[in-house]
């Protein structure tokens, strides 16, 4: 394993002081992730769970729960109704902010049943209001293109997709004591009753360095900035705050986070501009998300292929903030990679992310169902655990096992062909150690043994 670094000495960006530290660790393939899970905690920066359980009991509901982003008709009352009534006693409920939210009744009715529900936001982009393509790039007065990013050339920073611009997180608080944009923004989105809030890329590590004579900022700065204004969401606000992507400076103020459990080839995005991928309309049932692919061979394997896949960040952070995938792969959207991410799953402990329009409602339903009734015993015993152990048991890597906390959980994953020392092959053991067998999983339908599960 080998690993390189690149640092910009920068006056300007006070970076000119860099150290490196070197650790002798074992020989285990995650070793380097469990020596800077030590590290964090030893410098403070880590924040587990159960500490932020701790301030805010809400976030207890996320331990055992599938996620699923909910599309047209999915998002009402009967809708939610529905999944509960599926079995699926435990969820986290997202919905694009595109306009059409969730209504208050429906929020409601996920409450009733425990789940944790909310909107996809985004505090980063700006765009003209009278041609912005949704609503939440719509800012009152001139925040755009005022408060817009600028290169050292004085030119604005264009958006996401090439739209609008990228909006100054110092801007922004520079002027919230008065202004409040930020604060008025968060309480339009949530008004429905929401508990939860998605916020699009603040914890991923995307910062700026901003030459805007009104606004200058350093990317430091711009990561303080990040951090605030997420620690109010969830200190403050107390709401059950994920974000896309996090990384160790991030998680402290997350209890979720998309975008972390899958690692991500670059020749990703090109694919997802192909038109085989899908496309952001019909609204109610955006293709982007719904429409099954198949994923070319090579991006494949770099991405899901178990042989290649090491648990570095579970190793790291499993114990600070539940982790899942990217909300445009959601699990129906690979069906040929369906098998092998719901062994993933119970393997690194984490939730599957799901996509749920009004057609597929019953069935992708019923089948989440099925999967979280499975997860969520394992989930809330083991969710707030480190993951403290992981190793290869077979000498094509197929096999393969983990553990968290004191033997509080361990699970053997057969992602091989044949059975291996009667584990049969596509199928997982999950053992507690408060039970005397395994729960046995065979996501494509093979018997499963007599234990339970």
């Amino acid at each position: 394993m080998s690993a390189t670094a690149k640092h910009e000495f920068s006056r300007r960006e006070k970076t000119r002081d860099y150290t490196v530290a070197f650790s002798l660790t074992s020989d285990s393939p995650v070793a380097p992730a469990a020596d800077y899970h030590r590290w964090l905690r030893e410098h403070g920066q880590l924040r587990t769970l159960k500490e932020k359980i701790a301030r805010n009991p809400e976030i207890e509901k996320l331990l055992g729960a599938q996620h699923a982003y909910l599309w047209g008709g999915a998002r009402d009352a009967k809708a939610i109704n529905k999944l509960r009534e599926q079995g699926n006693t435990r969820l986290w409920l997202g919905y694009d902010a595109d306009g059409d939210p969730m209504s208050a009744k429906a929020v409601a009715a996920a409450k009733r049943h425990g789940y944790l529900v909310g909107p996809y936001d985004t505090f980063a982009n700006g765009q003209d209001p009278d041609s912005a393509d949704t609503p939440v790039a719509k800012w009152p007065g001139t925040v755009y293109p005022d408060y817009c990013v600028r290169d050292w050339k004085g030119k604005i920073k264009t958006g996401f997709g090439g739209r609008g611009c990228y909006l100054s997180s110092e801007a922004f608080d520079k002027s919230e004591t008065t202004e409040r944009y930020l604060a008025e923004h968060t309480k339009r989105l949530t008004g429905n009753g929401a508990n939860s809030v998605f916020l699009d890329v603040d914890a991923a590590g995307e910062l700026f360095g901003d030459f805007s004579p009104k606004h200058p900022m350093t990317k430091k700065q711009d990561r303080d900035n990040l951090m605030k204004r997420m620690r109010t969401l969830a200190d403050k606000d107390h709401f059950v705050l994920g974000s896309e992507s996090a990384v160790s400076w991030s998680a402290p103020a997350l209890a979720f986070t998309h975008g972390s459990q899958t690692p991500v080839n670059d020749n990703l995005w090109p694919f997802q501009k192909d038109k085989a991928w899908g496309t952001y309309y019909p609204s109610e049932a955006p293709t982007f998300f719904l429409k099954p692919v198949q994923l070319p061979h090579a991006l494949a394997k770099s991405m899901y292929d178990p042989a290649y896949r090491i648990p570095l960040y579970e190793t790291a952070l499993h114990d600070s903030l539940v982790s899942t995938d990217r909300w445009e792969m959601p699990y129906d959207k690979f069906p040929d990679r369906k098998k092998d991410r719901a062994l993933m799953s119970v393997l690194y402990n984490t939730p599957l992310n799901f996509a749920l329009g009004e057609a597929d409602l019953t069935t992708v339903g019923k089948e989440m169902a099925r999967l979280q009734r499975y997860f969520a015993p394992l989930h809330k015993a083991a969710g707030t655990e480190r993951m403290t152990d992981f190793r290869r048991l077979s000498g094509d890597h197929t096999v393969q096992r983990s553990v968290f906390g004191d033997d509080t959980l361990t699970v053997t994953a057969n992602f091989g062909s044949k059975a291996h020392h009667g584990l049969p092959a596509g199928c997982v053991d999950a053992r507690l150690k408060t039970e005397p067998e395994p729960r046995r999983l065979c996501p494509a339908g093979k018997p499963e043994s007599s234990a339970t599960g």
